[in-house]
């Protein structure tokens, strides 16, 4: 590189390479189309691989793309919640409907201390080793 085109480089402006070649290079794997099948398979709950499965690009590509686009990093983020939050506007209105079992299960995971099923199983004392060794 020049000095001339150090200094175009520092201030800011393009060098006439930079100008000629702009639009040259590999084209852009991630269209609008891509996002798009992104957004849909991320807000229907798939996983990471299995949107980027279908929508046909590889996990580097997407990871590659997330960075460097921080808007449609928050967009992932809500579109990833969406499943969630679908899910417990169900649970609760079945609850509201008197659904008494969904009742039930809600409780059992929201709060174990009470109203869980929990097995308990008591800890042997000896230790292992004198079990096998044992003279019995």
């Amino acid at each position: 590189m020049t000095i001339k085109e150090q200094i175009r480089k520092k201030n800011g402006r393009p060098t006439k390479h930079q100008q000629r070649y702009k639009d040259s290079g590999r084209p852009t794997v991630v269209t609008e189309s891509v996002v798009a099948k992104l957004e849909q398979a991320l807000k229907e709950g798939f996983n990471i691989t299995h949107a980027c499965n279908i929508a046909e690009i590889s996990r580097d590509t997407y990871y590659e793309f997330l960075k460097k686009n921080p808007k449609f990093a928050d967009k992932v983020d809500y579109y990833r919640s969406t499943p969630l939050i679908a899910s417990i506007k169900l649970i609760n209105k079945a609850i509201i409907d008197g659904d008494v079992s969904t009742a039930k299960w809600y409780a059992e995971r929201k709060a174990k201390d009470e109203f869980s099923l929990k097995n308990e199983i008591e800890h042997l004392t000896v230790p292992i080793f004198q079990l096998i060794v044992s003279d019995d």
